[in-house]
């Protein structure tokens, strides 16, 4: 072992070297680099870790394969697609072996093609058997747009506040048709999206379409049987479904995460063409060739297994797996109750970059070349043992950010070493230059430990902008002509804000956040904030033309500011973070940039602000808001250049904004019929003529918002 000082200088290197290899392997994470390593890993786990489970048993498959096709045209002359009453025969032997719910993965979005009378017979057989879920396909090529039909019944999901964040919104839907999907238990999703490389590996319990929650034809199978008891009720929230006692874990994307039994044929297949002949021999009173019991208390699936039916998937442990295979797979993992949860990833991080660390302190502190190989074997492979050990408790493991971080810790430790000596503050120029003015950088050069986590409480000026109708030009242009218009525009802005000693927080797309009085003390900052602003507004007019000739239309730039306090300081892990601010003063100016939607206006402060200006203040009172999340209402104003004239009319306007706060109706009305017609004047008119005249009982004068 080294020397007591060397050991410690090494030990320091190591800490340094361990960062800088976890930071690129976090990026390169979040990149989406490491996806396709991490996919062959995770196929790796789906194969070894394949097996039945205490529910397997209990869901079947009425498979339509290519035996049944030729059974159907060799025996009784039916040829592909079948008439609807064949599908009758089927349930009518799933009733008789006292099958517990069937689902149909065949879409029945047209009337039969044999009359009236085929689809008759078929939506007869689903209300006598009861627990009959039939498929809706979602999507963008659907048939029909929002609402949910009125005369289909609803899946009794529960979306509680928050919980429909991740889970898929849908814009089309194609139905069954009205016959058919009157007479089913539920309507089910059988859309599936799977991975960029073409891969199913989970499936989205619950999707939505026009307000509907509508579960998947797994989902469907479990509640078809109690839909009717009201016994079991599903609720969504951010993170998990609860579907009685059960939960159901979701990832980011409101994904979840299959365990795969085995291969194709995992879960017991009974040939459509046997489920017809004993159909038959029922009806002739001889034997049948399938028992009693085949379908006893089991959750069968009717889905097509034939390659010329083109419903093969991609999954991790077949090329051509059933795509019906799929939600019976779900199906199984929620009765057997080990469905796949995400590894917190916050917590993986923080075990990773203490496992990167051990990795680079024992190879630097053993001297031995056979010591550093054993140590380095071995935490090479401990990526792929923790993966399997998280495999068998239900729960992913990141393997290939595990390995990957291991890797770069053992391969740059010399480079990071000679790297890093003497650097600190050009790491720290690099680091903050983008979002802080020269100023601030030199305070912060001049005292690092402000670069440590943590925050104070402290009143700053908060600035909110975007832009209006952005979402629309982002579809007219390419990705090229939409990256240098955005990158053009803001910085443009960022300039002003940096040059009026702004503090960048965050870009949102084409939203900026910024705040002033942090980290360094600003007296002025609500005047500097307020000046930035209109600035931005006057540079956005005089760069209007060359905006709009790329944008299709001028950019409108919507500014919301208020003064308050709030946290402000280094947010986030020991080894990732950002200088930004929390508190609901920053949540109420984000409130106010929305609000101009509902004022028309493109820059509104808040009252607190306003009082800060001074004298050197110029604007109109638009009147008090009750903004989303936010019981206290706010007074707002629109801010006006100083050393531009005021409209005529702004005094009358602020006469008549003080008559309605003293609930003064009509001397309030009296002013507004003076003012030109503006949006906002029509708002007030409307409102002050219904108190006036009766129609509107009461009113405290403040404007709700109902949106942000």
């Amino acid at each position: 072992m080294p020397a007591p000082n060397h050991a410690l200088s090494r030990f320091k290197h190591a800490l340094l070297i361990a960062l800088t290899a976890f930071a690129i392997a976090t990026g390169l994470h979040w990149m989406g680099a490491l996806q396709g390593l991490e996919n062959i890993t995770w196929t790796w786990r789906v194969k070894l870790g394949a097996g039945t489970g205490p529910a397997t048993h209990t869901i079947k498959l009425i498979a339509v394969d290519q035996a049944s096709l030729n059974w159907a045209e060799q025996t009784i002359g039916e040829t592909w697609p079948w008439p609807r009453q064949l599908y009758d025969y089927l349930l009518e032997v799933c009733e008789w072996s006292g099958a517990k719910s069937v689902c149909f993965d065949v879409l029945y979005t047209e009337a039969s093609s044999w009359g009236r009378y085929d689809d008759e017979a078929f939506a007869a057989g689903i209300t006598r058997n009861g627990a009959v879920a039939l498929p809706v396909f979602l999507g963008e090529t659907g048939i029909r747009e929002p609402p949910w039909p009125m005369e289909v019944p609803r899946p009794p999901i529960l979306i509680e506040p928050g919980g429909d964040a991740g889970l898929p919104l849908e814009p089309r839907a194609t139905f069954p048709t009205d016959l058919l999907a009157t007479n089913a238990a539920l309507l089910a999703s059988v859309k599936a999206d799977p991975d960029a490389d073409g891969v199913f590996r989970a499936v989205h319990p619950v999707s939505l379409f026009g307000g509907v929650a509508v579960p998947s034809l797994g989902l469907a199978a479990y509640l078809a049987p109690i839909v009717d008891t009201s016994e079991v009720f599903v609720t969504s929230t951010p993170g998990q479904l609860r579907v009685g006692d059960r939960k159901i874990p979701l990832d980011r994307q409101g994904r979840a995460i299959l365990r795969f039994r085995g291969d194709t044929g995992t879960h017991e297949a009974i040939s459509a063409a046997a489920v017809l002949q004993t159909a038959a021999q029922l009806t002739e009173g001889t034997a049948p060739v399938l028992s009693r019991d085949v379908f006893r208390d089991a959750h069968v699936f009717i889905g097509f297994t034939a390659p010329g039916l083109k419903d093969l998937r991609s999954t991790p442990v077949a090329g051509d797996y059933p795509g019906v295979e799929i939600h019976m797979t779900f199906l199984d993992n929620l009765l057997s109750g080990d469905l796949i949860r995400s590894f917190p990833f916050g917590l993986a991080m923080l075990l990773i970059a203490l496992s990167t660390g051990a990795t680079v302190l024992l190879v630097m502190l053993v001297n031995r070349m056979g010591g550093k190989l054993l140590v380095m074997t071995l935490f090479l492979l401990l990526p792929l043992g923790v993966g399997w050990i998280m495999y068998g408790h239900n729960s992913t493991w990141p393997v290939a950010y595990h390995g990957l971080a291991t890797l770069l810790g053992l391969g740059i430790a010399v480079v990071f070493q000679y790297a890093v000596e003497g650097k600190q503050k050009r790491f720290i120029k690099q680091a903050f230059k983008h979002y802080l003015s020269g100023e601030v950088i030199e305070q912060m050069l001049a005292d690092p430990t402000r670069l440590q986590l943590g925050g104070e409480k402290k009143e700053l000026t908060i600035f909110f902008s975007d832009l209006q109708g952005f979402s629309g030009i982002s579809e007219r242009l390419g990705p090229t002509e939409l990256t240098s218009l955005l990158n053009d525009y803001l910085s443009e802005m960022t300039d002003i804000l940096l040059e009026e000693g702004g503090t960048l927080d965050k870009y949102e797309g084409d939203a900026i956040i910024a705040f002033w009085n942090a980290p360094v003390d600003q007296s002025d900052h609500a005047a500097r904030c307020c000046r930035a602003a209109l600035r931005c507004q006057q540079r956005l007019l005089e760069r209007g033309p060359d905006f709009e000739a790329v944008a299709g239309q001028p950019l409108v730039m919507r500014i919301g500011i208020h003064t308050g306090p709030v946290v402000v300081g280094n947010m986030g892990s020991a080894n990732r973070f950002n200088y930004t601010v929390l508190g609901d003063a920053a949540n109420l100016a984000s409130r106010l940039e929305g609000a101009n939607k509902f004022t028309h206006t493109q820059l509104m402060i808040s009252e607190a602000t306003w009082c800060r200006l001074g004298r050197d203040r110029a604007g109109r009172c638009l009147g008090s808001l009750r903004v989303v999340g936010r019981k206290t209402p706010v007074k707002v104003y629109e801010l006006f250049p100083p050393d531009q004239s005021m409209p005529e009319w702004t005094t009358r306007w602020n006469d008549a904004i003080a008559a309605v706060e003293k609930g003064h109706w009509t001397r309030a009305l009296d002013l507004f019929e003076t003012i030109p017609e503006q949006p906002l004047r029509t708002r007030y008119l409307d409102q002050l003529r219904g108190l006036c005249e009766g129609t509107v009982s009461e009113w405290d004068g403040v404007w709700v918002l109902d949106g942000k």
